[in-house]
């Protein structure tokens, strides 16, 4: 933090290096736009927020910069160490690092940054973080258990570096996707490219204006009593393995959409005609699934995720979904006893939209100014 004459301090400038979703709607209506809905109150903590889309000498000009860990090359999912002179260079002129990790799952982190940055940010983690030392099978904690207790195998082992313990009070939670402004409706090309033009004509961070997101009411008429959806394409095994499993059991599900390719606008709207929707791990545990349901006023089930911390917190056992075991053999149990009892049903979809509706209020509001307050180390 620079320091004015008289004692008084400076603003605080901070860079914000983004990735490919810079060229599209995903910048302001996605995972970043906290940045842009909060804009007026990190003004208010006299924070001037940058947003750059390229690596370069604009970033010495700032106070802290925030880099997304999209824009990095990889070389066999490991960092590629040649940007690591660049973040000495950064640390030298006393520029504070923030990494926001945005790899889809707990497991797959990215900790070969950890002696470069002040602080390491990531959408979501393992509640006891004594896991991060250990060798986990794939990356992930549920590959770990596929491989353990389905003897699954991947063709190429993944490769991470484990956490050292005089790193581990640098790692923070940052947000999930969640926070994206989900729409019941799909928007085509001209609708997408015309909100595009609405923000992008903006000058200034603080300028843009949002409405809040539409929820459809869970009590209003659903005819389909249950969707799953989703593709086994997954290239490592022990990452697709949940799906399969699924799609293995053959569950005979009456009323139901099951395995099939819905394109995006059909979906959504069969989303608003459902009453329980599945969401099976992917590449990581937090998937769009269980939000875009919880907006459509659908109740989701989804695998065990009690071993997670992520914000927004959707996944509240009892109270905003009913977990299955990762064997899924407790499925048709937990299906049946949503399926068959409408005021849980309802309660839990209810409670899960009001987390998400809290995301842009007072409770969103002070959760995102905790985080800011702690990069900016303000008050200390």
């Amino acid at each position: 933090m620079n320091k004015k004459k008289k004692n008084s301090y400076s603003d605080i400038n901070i860079a914000v290096l983004v990735s490919d979703e810079s060229y599209g709607l995903d910048l302001y209506e996605g995972y970043w736009n906290p940045l842009f809905f909060f804009g007026e109150k990190l003004k208010n903590l006299r924070i001037n927020l940058n947003i750059i889309y390229k690596l370069d000498k604009r970033v010495f000009k700032n106070d802290i910069v925030i880099l997304s860990s999209r824009y990095f090359k990889k070389k066999n999912n490991i960092i590629d160490e040649c940007y690591f002179s660049l973040f000495e260079s950064l640390s030298k002129k006393k520029i504070r690092i923030i990494w926001f990790d945005l790899r889809d799952s707990a497991g797959t982190t990215q900790f070969e940054v950890l002696p470069y940055v002040d602080l390491y940010y990531k959408k979501q983690i393992y509640k006891n973080k004594k896991i991060y030392y250990k060798d986990i099978y794939g990356g992930r904690d549920y590959s770990n258990f596929y491989h353990k207790k389905f003897h699954v195998s991947d063709d190429n082992p993944y490769n991470f570096i484990k956490l050292e313990k005089k790193y581990e009070s640098k790692i923070n939670i940052s947000w999930n996707i969640g926070v994206k402004l989900f729409s019941p409706n799909y928007k085509n090309f001209f609708q997408r490219a015309y909100a595009l033009s609405k923000y992008k004509f903006q000058k200034t961070l603080n300028s843009l204006s949002y409405e809040k997101p539409f929820f459809t009411v869970p009590e209003s008429p659903r005819q389909i009593d249950f969707i799953s959806t989703y593709s086994t394409e997954i290239p490592r095994n022990s990452v697709r393995f949940q799906r399969q499993l699924f799609k293995k059991k053959n569950y005979q599900i009456n009323n139901s959409i099951l395995f099939k390719k819905i394109n995006p606008s059909k979906y959504l709207n069969f989303l608003k005609k459902c009453k329980v929707i599945l969401s099976l791990y992917g590449w990581g545990e937090v998937c769009y699934k269980e939000f875009e349901a919880t907006v459509a006023g659908a109740t989701f089930i989804m695998p065990n995720m009690s071993n997670i911390l992520t914000w927004p917190n959707i996944y509240i056992p009892g109270k905003t979904y009913l977990p299955i075991d990762w064997d899924l053999e407790n499925f048709e149990e937990i299906y049946y006893k949503i399926l068959n009892d409408t005021k849980m049903r309802l309660s839990l979809v209810k409670n899960a939209q009001n987390i998400l509706k809290s995301i842009h209020e007072e409770k969103g509001e002070q959760y995102f100014k905790s985080i800011f307050t702690k990069i900016t180390d303000i008050g200390k």
